[in-house]
């Protein structure tokens, strides 16, 4: 006869799971505030921008329509939205 096969799988042993310290809370809410920070600056520097260069779209259609000298704020316009 052949070698014997076992009729159940071996047991495989979990490792015990470690409760965390109050270390590790304060490590892993350190580290979610700094996320979140850079988060939300990346985010308002984005829509900021925007948000200026729209107020110059307004401020140079304003001149258009009440003077013909708007160079300064046609240059001004096109180099907030040339950095975007």
């Amino acid at each position: 006869m052949g070698p014997q096969v076992p009729l159940y799988p071996p047991v495989l042993s979990v490792p015990k799971q470690q409760k965390p310290t109050f270390f590790d809370s304060v490590k892993e809410g350190f580290s979610f505030g700094v996320g979140a920070s850079l988060a939300r600056n990346v985010v308002d520097s984005l829509f900021s921008k925007k948000t200026d260069c729209t107020e110059l779209v307004r401020q140079y259609e304003s001149c258009m329509k009440n003077s013909s000298e708007c160079d300064k704020q046609k240059d001004v316009m096109i180099r907030c939205l040339a950095e975007k």
